[in-house]
C-alpha cells in the first residue's frame, strides 16, 4: 500500500500565510500538516509516500520523501495532480491524502483495511464541525448521499436542503489497482482541458455517473479537520489544543 499527499496548491484564501510556503506548511499545535499527515500514514503502516508538489516545491524537498512535480499546478486541480504520479502508482493500492487536513491514524488503519475498489472517508458528525466553524453551516456543506450498502449515490454539489448531506467526504480516499484502472479508463475519454478542472469531488460524481465503480463510504466519528481559511486555523488551533502532543 502506498500513499499519496497531494500539495501541490498554494491556499490563496489563507492570504499572507501561504506567501512564501505551500498550504501543507500551516501548522496545528505548532505542527505542519504536512508533518502531521505523514506522521499519521507512517502510524498507520504507510511507509512508502509520494508527495505531489506545485507552489515552493523545494521546500518539500526536506522531508526526504518521493516528490512528484505538477509544473501547470496553477492552471490545474487536484485530479491533475494525481495523475502525474500515475508511473509512481504503477500497479500498487494506494490511499490519497489532501494535504490541508489534519487526522490521527486511526482515520488511515480504518480504511487501509478495506478490500473496495475505491473507498472514502467521511465524518458522520460533520454537523458539529461545521456549526462551530461557519454561522450557517450550508454555506460550505456539499451534498453527501448514500445508499442502503454505504455506496455513494452523490458527492460534492451546492445544496440549501440538509436531508441531502449525510456526512461530509474528508479528503480520504483509497484506490485498489482495480480501481485506479478503471479510472484512468474513464479519463481517457475526457479532453485534457477538461480533466485540468477537475477537483476531486468532480472525479467521484464523474465515476459515480459512469457507474463504472461503486464508491464505497467509510464513515468516521474521530478528530480531524480542514483548512480552508485563517479563521480555520485559528479555530484549530484554539480546538485541538492537546492534540498532536
Amino acid at each position: 500500500m502506498k500513499g499519496i499527499i497531494l500539495a501541490a496548491g498554494r491556499g490563496s484564501r489563507m492570504q499572507e500565510l501561504t506567501l512564501n510556503v505551500p498550504k501543507c506548511f500551516l501548522e496545528i499545535n505548532s505542527k505542519p500538516l504536512i508533518e502531521i499527515q505523514l506522521n499519521q500514514l507512517r502510524k498507520a503502516g504507510i511507509k512508502n509516500i509520494a508527495i505531489v508538489t506545485g507552489y515552493k516545491n523545494e521546500l518539500l524537498s526536506k522531508y526526504n520523501q518521493k516528490l512528484i512535480h505538477n509544473e501547470n499546478w496553477a492552471n490545474t486541480q487536484m485530479v491533475s495532480s494525481l495523475i502525474k504520479a500515475k508511473d509512481w502508482i504503477g500497479d500498487d493500492s494506494f490511499i490519497i491524502s489532501y494535504s490541508d487536513i489534519f487526522y490521527d491514524s486511526d482515520a488511515i488503519s480504518k480504511i487501509i483495511k478495506r478490500k473496495d475498489e475505491l473507498a472514502i472517508l467521511y465524518d458522520l458528525n460533520w454537523l458539529d464541525l461545521w456549526k462551530k466553524r461557519f454561522i450557517n453551516p450550508l454555506d460550505d456543506a456539499e451534498t453527501f448521499k448514500v445508499d442502503e450498502n454505504d455506496f455513494v449515490t452523490e458527492i460534492g454539489n451546492k445544496t440549501d436542503d440538509i436531508k441531502e448531506i449525510q456526512g461530509q467526504y474528508m479528503g480520504i480516499l483509497l484506490f485498489s489497482a482495480s480501481g485506479w484502472k478503471k479510472t484512468l479508463n474513464i479519463l481517457k475519454d475526457i479532453e485534457l482541458k477538461e480533466i485540468q478542472k477537475l477537483d476531486m469531488t468532480s472525479l467521484l460524481q464523474l465515476i459515480i455517473l459512469k457507474n463504472k465503480i461503486k464508491i464505497k463510504a467509510i464513515p468516521f466519528e474521530g478528530s480531524w479537520g480542514e483548512v480552508d481559511n485563517k479563521k480555520d486555523l485559528e479555530f484549530y488551533n484554539s480546538e485541538f489544543k492537546d492534540f498532536f502532543i
